[in-house]
Formats: structure tokens, sequence, C-alpha cells
């Protein structure tokens, strides 16, 4: 499900983090890799982001995965699939 609402400050900050990671590594970071980037002390809190960025349509995740992450917009809204 996705909605036309541009991500918040923070969700922005969340996905320009898991760019540049996939950028410079060519894999997806792992929550806990997301949870110290952004100097979190709380799984709930990357796992509440990430939820926020799926509802409006800018990645999907796959919770039987620890890396399964797919960015499906670019911070522009442009379409990265």
């Amino acid at each position: 499900m996705t909605n036309d609402f541009p991500p918040t400050k923070r969700q922005k900050e969340f996905l320009e983090m898991i760019t540049n990671f996939y950028e410079s590594n060519y894999y997806m970071p792992t929550y806990d890799e997301i949870r110290e980037a952004m100097s979190l002390k709380s799984y709930s809190a990357v796992t509440d982001n990430l939820k926020a960025l799926e509802r409006k349509g800018f990645l999907v995740r796959d919770f039987r995965k620890p890396r399964a992450i797919k960015l499906l917009r670019n911070l522009d809204g442009t379409t990265r699939v």
C-alpha cells in the first residue's frame, strides 16, 4: 500500500543512509547496521521508520531475511525499479 505523503525529515535520513550504504557496499544494511548508523538505542525505532517508508511506497521488506530491504523509489519520488 502506498500513499502520496512525502517522507519526514527523519525518514529521509533513513533513506539516505540505506542508499549510501548500498552504493558503498553493494548490499543492503541489516537492522543493526541501520540502528548504529542512525545512533539509535532500540530496534523498534528502526522498525517504525522502515514500516512508515514501506507504507509510503519507498521500500519493501522481507521479514524472513536479514538484508531484505528493496528500495522502490528515490528521495525525489522517481522509481528505482
